[in-house]
């Protein structure tokens, strides 16, 4: 893990636990990137099919990464679009009310509110949310359920496939914003009822801003009709016909025009390098470090608010009250070269595999500084 830490930048600046909201980004994906870049400075269109065949590419390896088909998965621009997407797609089928956990991050809600869905939040109980209170309240097809399969602000790990199971017996819609859990934890969404899936790609993951997963299995995708159109979303885009679309039968449809080939390439490259370090390996050494800070967390006499009673609850994430004046003391662990980010009045620590001990009692000692 020492060696592949020096593949990852960010920690050069010091202990680096802003994964939760950027992820390092490795070498090999930076230079994927800028390879696929420098095409387009160097050639322009010439050899032009090489982006669409990377394009194919990479749905390959995204659908592996999750679990799924290469069918069921497309590249997208960010979360709050493919959720605004959804909203239009369960809007047309008939799904009025959408249930979601009081404390899930807003691109999950705020599309929802948008387009004028009545949105009821759960609120957590004893520091949780319990997946039977959402459950409870979703009442056949005219309800959907969207939450986060790890809450951005405790990092409580939800169990989906059990969420899954019981809304499917409900006919009540499903849709997971996965975008703190890919990269972190191993995903295999075949195992889950779902609609529909979302992720953006970079937090855990590390394959730089602008750019989202979302999936729907092949079942789900015939139920809904397409909410928008792109010159790429139809069965042969080649022929430059303006006519009415006849959409491409599978998610590709949602890849509405010229996409961001480079940021693809990294994404590519960025599970591929996951994968050959082993996403198993990943998430235990996750978990083991998040056990270290956690524990250092606690010796300091800190309140949790990450659940940490059960391992099914645990992730990388380790939240923490602060009593104190916030911003201050954000600004002294930064001076410190510890970085941590700030979210709803607490200090947020995500820590990821290349993290190591060293960075764990750096973060000890500012904190006993403060």
């Amino acid at each position: 893990m020492e060696g592949l830490r020096d593949k990852y930048l960010v920690t050069n600046n010091g202990a680096y636990f802003m994964n939760a909201a950027i992820g390092g980004i490795h070498l090999e994906t930076q230079k994927a990137i800028q390879e696929w870049s420098e095409i387009c400075l160097k050639k322009g269109a010439i050899g032009d099919i090489r982006f669409f065949d990377l394009l194919e590419e990479a749905r390959e390896v995204a659908s592996e990464f999750v679990g799924l088909k290469k069918e069921e998965v497309a590249f997208s621009g960010s979360t709050s679009l493919n959720m605004n997407f959804l909203a239009m797609m369960l809007k047309d089928s008939g799904v009025r009310k959408i249930i979601a956990p009081a404390i899930e991050f807003p691109s999950s809600t705020i599309p929802w509110f948008h387009h004028d869905f009545e949105v009821e939040l759960i609120e957590p109980r004893e520091g949780k949310i319990w997946e039977d209170d959402l459950i409870s309240r979703a009442n056949g097809k005219e309800t959907a359920v969207i939450c986060s399969g790890i809450q951005f602000l405790t990092g409580q790990k939800l169990n989906l496939e059990y969420l899954g199971e019981k809304l499917s017996e409900k006919s009540s819609a499903f849709i997971i914003n996965g975008t703190q859990q890919i990269g972190q934890f191993q995903m295999d969404l075949a195992k889950i009822k779902f609609t529909a899936f979302t992720a953006s790609l970079h937090k855990w993951l590390g394959a730089d801003l602008g750019l989202s997963l979302i999936a729907m299995p092949s079942v789900e995708r015939k139920k809904y009709k397409m909410p928008v159109a792109g010159w790429v979303s139809v069965e042969d885009p080649w022929r430059l016909a303006n006519e009415r679309p006849k959409f491409l039968g599978d998610m590709g449809a949602f890849q509405l025009g010229t996409v961001p080939f480079n940021l693809i390439a990294g994404a590519k490259k960025a599970m591929e390098i996951q994968t050959t370090i082993g996403q198993d390996i990943i998430e235990k050494r996750v978990l083991f470090l998040s056990d270290r800070l956690s524990a250092v967390i606690k010796e300091l006499g800190y309140e949790l608010l990450s659940p940490r009673n059960s391992e099914e609850d645990k992730s990388g994430i380790c939240t923490l009250v602060y009593p104190g004046d916030l911003e201050k003391a954000l600004l002294f662990l930064e001076e410190k070269n510890v970085f941590v980010n700030g979210r709803r009045g607490a200090i947020r620590a995500s820590i990821h595999f290349y993290n190591n001990q060293e960075d764990i009692e750096k973060f000890r000692s500012a904190m006993e500084s403060i």
